[in-house]
């Protein structure tokens, strides 16, 4: 793993986004199949939506870890998969935002939904900033 010690999880060894979008992924399934957040009738339509999409956050941060520093190429993959990550949070939020409208659950659940999908994406954005100096920074071609 290309993962600082100081950047994982003290408990799992995780990198700290993938932790958050593992947190933010439990928090999705829980509340996708929770009666009072969507009901059995529309989860076909859209609790399913949700747990995708937050899937989708973790696989692209899980396979953007897998990719090495010292390699250019898996350089360029990485930042692929960190943005497609990004990108993945943004649909997950659409998602939420359907489904709030389509359901009209507790504002303070989906106040709370929101703050762990914007955790993850700071997180991510955090991560490829920091990962732009060690790229560029220290001599290596991209």
């Amino acid at each position: 793993m290309t993962v600082k010690k100081a950047d994982r999880t003290p408990t799992s060894g995780l990198l700290l986004v993938q932790d958050a979008a593992y947190r933010l992924y439990a928090h999705s399934a829980r509340c996708a199949s929770n009666e009072k957040v969507i009901p059995k009738r529309l989860r076909w339509c859209t609790g399913q939506f949700i747990v995708n999409a937050a899937s989708k956050v973790c696989e692209h941060i899980d396979i953007a870890n897998t990719m090495r520093l010292d390699d250019a190429q898996e350089r360029v993959w990485r930042l692929k998969y960190q943005r497609l990550a990004l990108g993945a949070t943004y649909n997950l939020l659409t998602e939420l935002h359907k489904a709030w409208y389509t359901c009209r659950f507790d504002d303070d659940k989906l106040c709370h939904w929101l703050e762990l999908v914007m955790e993850v994406q700071r997180l991510l954005r955090a991560w490829t900033k920091s990962e732009a100096g060690q790229a560029y920074g220290s001599g290596g071609t991209a």
